[in-house]
């Protein structure tokens, strides 16, 4: 018969191979319930981190972003639609590219931010007091006198260690999500900051803008409406225009260097032979500079106190979960003292039941032997008899 074995070997590796279920199955049947929601926790915070990165330069930007820098910032699509599947509105309620943010816009992520946050705090001490409420079970159920007997004699090592560990594992999840949650509200924080801090500057040179004299306010006017129709349009007769336009404003004389008199009535007069001087036109130009400064200058300010409203929130949530984490961290270390502590005693137990049966087994064999030395001697008695 010939050999077939190089056939076989052929047939079989042709052949697709059975996966075995057992490597697709995942281990998550053995966390309890406890492991489960602090993994879902991390997930929303690893979420929101990731988040707050992508959009950070969206969020911190006032202008409106060039056309060349779209492609770009089309790269961090994946990493925000990726995010939308999660709990809340804040990854899904944002276009896939992200480029430019409003006010409103900015501040939906603040509020949004603070929800997911304050959600997960109070899931953090939804876990801390279930961990409490099961550690004094523990402690209620070793307090009876049978089971603190039974305990005594049948205590090893590793049953005390199974719940002391227990506690400490557990404890340091809760200070990690704790520690992972304060990392977030303060990169939250450092943005909105940064954005009152811009605000504030920009409130800022609107006032120095206002407090100028008419006349170099004028000369502004004239230079950003310069630069805006230079850049719209380079014709010939844009530019023509422009100068018809201001061929005829008045040449003011320099001030000369005197000191200034600050009376009402010297800056009413001032103030009147340069409206003088100044056409209609003009004069209606800088009235309708002057209210668009003014709304805008009221839009700042209420944004200003928006975001220093949010910033007050992110900062209060930020200190109670820095008192949180000093918290956690005083239980933590010192449930990890006791766990060593106990560890140590129940070490110290064994030794001594240790050194009691060989001191018994001495006894046993001195015993043994007084028993026999006894019969032998009860024997030889009767035996005499």
């Amino acid at each position: 018969m010939p050999n077939r074995t190089v056939d076989f070997h052929t047939i079989i590796q042709s052949l697709p191979r059975p996966q075995d279920p057992k490597k697709n199955v995942r281990k998550e049947a053995s966390f309890d319930p406890f492991i489960k929601e602090a993994y879902r926790i991390e997930q929303h915070i690893v979420s929101l981190k990731e988040f707050l990165q992508v959009t950070r330069k969206a969020y911190l930007r006032n202008e409106p972003p060039r056309r060349k820098y779209t492609n770009h910032q089309s790269k961090a699509s994946p990493q925000i639609s990726a995010r939308s599947q999660f709990e809340g509105s804040l990854f899904s309620a944002f276009p896939r590219t992200i480029t430019h943010l409003t006010d409103n816009e900015r501040d939906e992520i603040d509020f949004q931010a603070k929800m997911i946050i304050r959600r997960c705090m109070d899931r953090v001490k939804d876990l801390e007091e279930a961990e409490r409420i099961r550690q004094e079970n523990v402690r209620s159920k070793n307090a009876k006198q049978f089971s603190r007997f039974l305990s005594n004699i049948l205590a090893t090592p590793e049953t005390v260690n199974s719940e002391d560990m227990l506690a400490v594992h557990r404890s340091g999840v809760i200070w990690l999500l704790n520690k992972r949650l304060m990392e977030v509200s303060q990169i939250q924080k450092n943005q909105q900051e940064t954005r009152l801090m811009r605000a504030v500057e920009k409130s800022e040179n609107q006032l120095h803008l206002s407090s100028l004299p008419p006349s170099q306010m004028m000369m502004q006017q004239n230079q950003k409406s310069t630069k805006s129709t230079l850049s719209r349009n380079d014709d010939l007769d844009v530019e023509s225009k422009f100068q018809q336009l201001f061929d005829n404003k008045p040449t003011f004389p320099k001030p000369a260097a005197e000191p200034i008199d600050d009376s009402s009535d010297s800056f009413a007069d001032t103030g009147n032979a340069f409206e003088e001087q100044l056409s209609q036109d003009q004069i209606q130009m800088l009235e309708r500079e002057n209210a668009s400064m003014l709304t805008e200058m009221e839009n700042t300010l209420n944004q200003v106190r928006d975001a220093e409203k949010a910033l007050l929130e992110i900062s209060t949530l930020q200190s109670q979960l820095s008192s949180q984490l000093a918290v956690q961290t005083v239980q933590t270390d010192q449930l990890y003292a006791d766990a060593i502590e106990a560890t140590d005693r129940v070490e110290k137990g064994n030794e001594q039941l240790v050194r009691a049966r060989e001191r018994n087994k001495n006894t046993r064999k001195m015993t043994l032997a007084f028993l026999i030395i006894a019969s032998f001697v009860l024997l030889f008695l009767d035996w005499y008899d």
